[in-house]
């Protein structure tokens, strides 16, 4: 039962309509190879996506007189708040496949099982640590940050953290 209406991937210029006759419930934004130029470096690369229940009434009137209704009707789809999702999630590529899922207010981990072919539940209900050790960060960006965020890192980098305590830099964490 084929229940996908549009699909909408960041590397194509416009959704895609897939359901046959604008019936389907569900439409599914994705980035197909995010880190893609990462993969060169060694850096595990990803998908990552979303999916949203249909819905009709997103502001995309200023577009009609320039699209047809089809278009109209997979931007009204696509053009909706994080707020809307249903689910979200990532697979990394690397040593492993790691499939990682939120669903509500849950976040699970599947891990590929070459053997089997399949996904398997491996890590249930995970959450962000209250305190963490570990930072990373898009260094190129860091000229727009503001001065505060800017200090923040500096002192972070000398291992200075608010209380005192020392925090270790990664470089290459999919965001």
């Amino acid at each position: 039962n084929n229940r996908l209406a549009v699909i909408s991937s960041q590397q194509e210029y416009k959704a895609l309509m897939v359901g046959e006759n604008f019936l389907e419930e569900f439409v599914c934004v994705f980035n197909p190879l995010d880190c893609y130029d990462g993969v060169k470096a060694g850096i595990p690369s990803a998908t990552t996506f979303g999916v949203y229940r249909r819905n009709l009434s997103c502001l995309a009137s200023h577009f009609q007189s320039k699209i047809n209704e089809e278009e109209i009707s997979c931007l009204q789809t696509t053009l909706q708040p994080g707020s809307s999702l249903l689910l979200a999630g990532y697979c990394t590529y690397s040593s492993a496949t790691v499939l990682t899922l939120c669903v509500g207010s849950q976040v699970h981990i599947f891990n590929l099982d070459d053997e089997i072919g399949e996904f398997v539940l491996t890590r249930q209900n995970v959450r962000v640590p209250d305190k963490g050790y570990t930072y990373t960060f898009e260094e190129s960006l860091m000229p727009t940050w503001s001065a505060n965020l800017q200090q923040h890192i500096h002192k972070l980098r000398e291992q200075k953290g608010p209380l005192g305590e020392s925090y270790e830099s990664r470089y290459g964490a999919i965001a």
